[in-house]
């Protein structure tokens, strides 16, 4: 996901905030699947780009104060937060001991801050 969301000028509907959410959870049932598998090397280098990706997102994110066109919008606010906090955890580097779960703790606060998951 490249493209840096503009919440202070801009209004994003509630489907693409989930849609969003969605690509990422998808590409985590993937580590989940390599993990299964016990292939390792692909469940890291999969959740290394989701985390590199979710880290250019937070740091982007975490910049921006709650001004008020964000407070406002309760998926905008939710995305925000689930993508700065899930991040914070993904400290030091990804291993096959701890790949399951910082994959599961994306997942997990995926579905704390959105209940449609």
């Amino acid at each position: 996901m490249e493209e840096i969301l503009d919440f202070v000028n801009k209004k994003y509907s509630k489907e693409f905030i989930l849609e969003r959410v969605k690509v990422y959870l998808d590409r985590s049932k993937e580590v989940d699947e390599f993990v299964a598998k016990k292939d390792y090397k692909n469940a890291i280098e999969l959740f290394r780009e989701v985390k590199n990706e979710m880290g250019k997102e937070a740091k982007a994110y975490s910049r921006i104060p709650d001004s008020k066109a964000i407070k406002n919008d309760e998926y905008a606010m939710k995305y925000k937060k689930w993508l700065v906090e899930a991040h914070a955890h993904f400290v030091g580097r990804i291993t096959r001991e701890n790949v399951f779960s910082y994959n599961y703790d994306l997942q997990d606060y995926a579905g704390v801050n959105f209940t449609e998951f």
